[in-house]
């Protein structure tokens, strides 16, 4: 079994290899897609995390205020290193917590809908522009209803694979779609799978105020890093 900063420590390598790729392997490459695709692994990860910790925090300001912040620090090095001309997943996240207050705060339901909606039009211009939402919408409804993640996660994957299918159809053969679709899939079978039949439930026994503050300061660090290793 592993604990949530085990499963934290595996996506945050797949995002670096998916990170990467975009900096510093050539677009095209059948090296680039499997890069890319591992990465895959990390959002929809992240998305589940962040439900989790929006019921366990203390204090939720607080965390609005964490992402805020680093968001911020993070998104010239992203621009920089990725070469990418959108807001980074910091703020993608940030605005799916805000998501999940509006949802367990606004008690009638058609405003909260409409709320839902306009914070879900507004990722347009951030990483992972909707899907992230949309995946952690499914995954709160799920929480809060104490039911297995089976469905949801299933959802996830067949947005991402058809989504992906699309796109590279636009491209590519029927065959080599499928491929490369189900390719940029597999990451969330694997988040799946580790959130589904490896997650104890438990954070880290020792250092967590480390743990914590480690997934904050890598993102801009690795960010960084991989702009210097750029020029």
């Amino acid at each position: 079994m592993m604990n949530r900063e085990q499963i934290k420590l595996l996506a945050i390598i797949a995002m670096t290899v998916n990170h990467t790729a975009f900096a510093l392997v050539p677009k095209g490459t059948m090296l680039y897609e499997i890069m890319l695709d591992i990465g895959y692994l990390t959002a929809v990860t992240m998305c589940y995390f962040l439900v989790e910790g929006y019921y366990y925090t203390r204090s939720k300001v607080a965390y609005m205020q964490r992402l805020l912040i680093v968001a911020l620090i993070s998104q010239i090095p992203y621009t920089l290193a990725l070469g990418l001309k959108q807001l980074n997943m910091l703020f993608t996240l940030l605005i799916c917590f805000v998501v999940l207050l509006v949802m367990d705060k606004v008690k009638p339901k058609i405003l909260m809908i409409t709320l839902v909606c306009i914070l879900f039009c507004m990722t347009y211009y951030c990483d992972w522009a909707f899907k992230a939402v949309a995946f952690t919408v499914l995954f709160n409804v799920t929480y809060r209803q104490k039911q297995s993640f089976i469905i949801p996660y299933s959802a996830v994957f067949f947005i991402q694979f058809t989504l992906s299918l699309y796109g590279y159809m636009q491209k590519n053969t029927i065959l080599w779609s499928v491929v490369f679709a189900f390719g940029s899939a597999f990451g969330i079978m694997v988040s799946g799978y580790l959130i589904i039949k490896k997650y104890n439930g438990k954070c880290a026994d020792k250092h967590k105020s480390i743990w914590k503050w480690l997934f904050y300061i890598y993102y801009p660090a690795h960010l960084l890093l991989l702009w210097l290793l750029k020029i």
